[in-house]
């Protein structure tokens, strides 16, 4: 019933688990697979069952939001047949405003 409004919930609470799960199914098939015995220190298990923190997933969103906005002004620059990337970007603002 509290996820409802989704806006509350920390990134990363709802698939943490499922991430840590997940690496430890893994790095135990790894291991039976490569067939010698390698263990790990504690730092280095640590360090691979960490999932992202809240930080990695803000920069990883922001990085992705700021690529499709790069392309999407590159295209509307060729499109408008300028070299003006705030032309572009400015256009492209208003087209998404008047959407």
């Amino acid at each position: 019933e509290w996820l409802k409004n989704l806006q509350h919930v920390r990134f990363g609470r709802m698939t943490r688990k499922w991430e840590q799960r997940s690496k430890t199914m893994m790095l135990k098939e790894i291991k039976r697979i490569g067939g010698q015995p390698y263990t790990l220190t504690a730092d280095e298990e640590k360090e691979l069952m960490a999932g992202p923190s809240e930080l990695d997933i803000v920069r990883s969103g922001l990085e992705d939001t700021m690529g499709i906005a790069v392309k999407e002004t590159i295209a509307t620059a060729h499109e408008l047949d300028t070299r003006n990337y705030r032309k572009a970007a400015f256009v492209n603002a208003i087209r998404k405003i008047e959407t």
